[in-house]
C-alpha cells in the first residue's frame, strides 16, 4: 500500500487540542484556526475562537496566506433533533505563495488522519438553493472520495451558503464535512 507524501507533521499540542474541541461540550459555535510553523515544519495552532459566526470567522483569516480551519456549528435538523457537526475547511486564497501552497497541500492528509476525521465529503460547487451544508452533503453523497485520492483544490463555498456567499468567488477552499 502506498503511503501520501507528508510535508509537516502536526504538533503534539494541537493534536490534544483537536482531541477535545471533537468532543466539547459547549453549545455555541467554535473554531480552531491552524497555520504551518515553516522553520518547525509543523502544523500548529494559530487562534482559537468561541462564539463565532461563519461571517466573524471569516474576518479572521488571512488574505493572501493558507489556513486550516475546523468550524463547530449548532444544526438543528427537521425532526427537531439538534447536532454540532465538524467542519474541517482548508482555506487557500488567490494570491498564496506557490511554496506556502504546496505546504499546505501536502500536509492537509497528514492533519486529517492525525485529528481522525472521518466521513469525509468535497465539495467542488456550491448550490446556493440549500439551506445548510448538510443537505448539500446529501445530495453531493456520490462525490464522497477517500481523503488521499483527492488532489485538486476546488472552488468552494462552504457553511451557510447565503452567509459564505460574502467571501467571494476568488477564495480556493478545499472543504470537507466531517460528521461527529
Amino acid at each position: 500500500m502506498s503511503e501520501s507524501l507528508v510535508v509537516c507533521d502536526v504538533a503534539e499540542d494541537l493534536v490534544e487540542k483537536l482531541r477535545k474541541f471533537r468532543f466539547r461540550k459547549e453549545t455555541n459555535n467554535a473554531a480552531i484556526i491552524m497555520k504551518i510553523d515553516k522553520d518547525k515544519q509543523l502544523v500548529v495552532l494559530d487562534e482559537e475562537h468561541e462564539g463565532i459566526s461563519p461571517d466573524e470567522l471569516k474576518d479572521e483569516l488571512p488574505e493572501r496566506q493558507p489556513r486550516f480551519i475546523v468550524y463547530s456549528y449548532k444544526y438543528q435538523h427537521e425532526d427537531g433533533r439538534v447536532s454540532y457537526p465538524l467542519c474541517f475547511i482548508f482555506s487557500s486564497p488567490v494570491g498564496c505563495k506557490p511554496e506556502q501552497q504546496m505546504m499546505y497541500a501536502g500536509s492537509k492528509n497528514k492533519l486529517v488522519q492525525t485529528a481522525e476525521l472521518t466521513k469525509i465529503i468535497a465539495f467542488d460547487e456550491l448550490k446556493t438553493d440549500y439551506k445548510n451544508p448538510i443537505d448539500q452533503c446529501n445530495t453531493l453523497n456520490p462525490l464522497v472520495l477517500p481523503e488521499y485520492l483527492i488532489h485538486a483544490f476546488f472552488c468552494v463555498m462552504f457553511l451557510c451558503a447565503a452567509e459564505w456567499l460574502t467571501l467571494g468567488l476568488n477564495m480556493p477552499l478545499l472543504a470537507y464535512h466531517i460528521w461527529r
